[in-house]
């Protein structure tokens, strides 16, 4: 039985990797809106820096409808419609 050894490129291109196993941009998408959410956050609580209330939510309603997106991805997939999944990119 082989171990997967969990290096950060691998741990990168997993999280970004759709249910096929190719890259998604949606995943990507997703992840930044997050990620700028969060520092608006963190901008708005410790430092005091404002952030204009649309621009917030906009970038809340991004990130919840990505996660739903990416969360729907996996019931969408049609038996005769799948692809051959990629070989693994990092195995050894």
């Amino acid at each position: 039985m082989s171990t997967k050894r969990y290096t950060p490129q691998r741990v990168v291109h997993e999280l970004f990797s759709d249910v096929d196993g190719t890259l998604s941009s949606k995943r990507l998408i997703t992840f930044t809106a997050f990620l700028c959410t969060v520092g608006s956050w963190i901008a708005n609580i410790f430092f005091k820096v404002e952030t204009l209330t649309y621009i917030f939510e906009g970038m809340l309603w991004l990130t919840g409808a990505g996660l739903g997106f990416i969360a729907s991805e996996k019931f969408a997939r049609s038996s005769n419609n799948q692809t051959e999944v990629p070989d693994d990119p990092f195995a050894e």
